[in-house]
């Protein structure tokens, strides 16, 4: 932080600081604190030819490690939200080998082409659904004269709008915040908004062919995000810029190099077993 950070005023910056002959005096500390709490619940279950698997987890997470846009006579206005904070999320998977072919339920007397035709096959999906991830606003512009930029606004009232009026041109109570009074700082904490959850639905097919006895050629399609649900990111830039004209819009979606908050992707691969 900026030791001799100056106060908001009126004419030249230096005759502002504690130490009005030097400029920007930076110390580093091994300072800061995380609050984790959460309740944790999993379901497993194996059986013959398949498992499944459900996780769940509610939580919150408060840190006090960003001191950008508060003075630093008052640290504790650091406190908020953390930006990894997903108060619930819910993740289930399974596989099922299907009861056909040789050795199975159905058709275990079949002859070898017949078995290589209807046998060896495996579904599998998982389903992730989880809350979305904060975000703060930012003030339009910068009064205090003192050289710190990403100014808070002020917050006039809950500025997170109800499930059913959330739309991808207003996501939050853009009429919520303003720009604070002229040399103040803005009242509005940091990490009170959350972005859009996330409700993605990933499948895969499998299908093994054993060649020998320990040989086993096995041909994969997998769909992540299979039924093509929009998944949006947070807003960002002039999303969160108080009076910007496309304040609270959402611009973009999804998280192409994870293959997780994306348009609908098809994987196919072939694995060889020996």
């Amino acid at each position: 932080m900026d030791l001799n950070q100056p106060a908001p005023g009126e004419g030249p910056v230096s005759s502002r600081r504690r130490w009005p002959q030097h400029a920007n005096v930076q110390i580093l500390q091994s300072r800061g604190h995380y609050s984790y709490h959460s309740l944790q619940a999993t379901l497993v279950r194996r059986f013959s030819g398949g498992h499944y698997q459900v996780a769940y987890t509610y939580s919150h997470c408060l840190d006090d490690r960003s001191i950008g846009g508060i003075p630093i006579s008052n640290l504790a206005l650091a406190k908020g939200n953390c930006a990894f904070d997903i108060r619930q999320n819910l993740r289930a998977t399974w596989g099922w080998e299907l009861p056909f072919g040789r050795g199975k339920t159905l058709g275990t007397n079949v002859l070898p082409a017949v078995n290589h035709l209807i046998g060896g096959w495996q579904v599998n999906g998982g389903v992730s659904l989880y809350g979305g991830i904060p975000f703060s606003v930012v003030a339009g512009g910068n009064t205090l004269n003192n050289g710190v930029g990403g100014v808070r606004p002020d917050q006039l009232r809950d500025g997170n709008l109800p499930p059913s009026e959330r739309q991808v041109t207003r996501w939050f109570d853009t009429e919520a915040f303003a720009n604070p009074g002229f040399r103040l700082y803005g009242t509005a904490g940091r990490n009170i908004l959350a972005g859009p959850g996330t409700k993605q639905i990933d499948l895969s097919i499998f299908k093994n062919f054993q060649l020998t006895e320990g040989v086993r050629l096995q041909f994969r399609t997998e769909f992540f995000n299979a039924f093509n649900t929009p998944q949006f990111n947070n807003p960002r830039g002039a999303g969160v810029r108080v009076g910007a004209a496309a304040m609270g819009r959402i611009t973009r979606a999804g998280s192409e190099p994870t293959l997780q908050r994306t348009q609908r992707q098809v994987q196919m691969a072939l694995k060889l077993f020996f």
